[in-house]
């Protein structure tokens, strides 16, 4: 059995509405645009000045909490720091120390993981 084109309400084809919202996204497909990322706000992180002798240990935590968050690329920018850098390592050590105290297993783990690739 074959089947027709897709109605939609109003008596509308499906491949009409698709063309219609096309406009919104030209040339991408809508499966992956994600319309709710700017109700989102992006993460802030409370950091030194960078001349601050705090400020590395400052921008380690950031970028474990954007990895908590799921938004690495955030604490990234926000610190100039790329995961992995290896002048954190020792401030990720301590945090890594701190979170075994806490029980905070997730942080922990995320501090490993910024080892791990720190180690290359």
């Amino acid at each position: 059995m074959l089947l027709g084109p897709m109605t939609l309400r109003g008596g509308r084809r499906a491949n009409e509405a698709t063309r219609r919202d096309s406009y919104r996204y030209p040339g991408m497909s809508r499966a992956f645009v994600d319309e709710d990322a700017a109700s989102e706000p992006e993460p802030r992180y409370v950091l030194p000045d960078r001349g601050s002798p705090h400020y590395p240990a400052a921008a380690a935590r950031a970028l474990i909490e954007g990895a908590n968050q799921g938004n690495t690329r955030s604490a990234e920018l926000a610190t100039g720091y790329a995961w992995g850098a290896p002048e954190l390592v020792p401030h990720i050590e301590t945090l890594i120390e701190q979170a075994k105290a806490d029980g905070d297993d997730r942080a922990a783990r995320l501090g490993r993981r910024y080892l791990k690739k720190a180690a290359g």
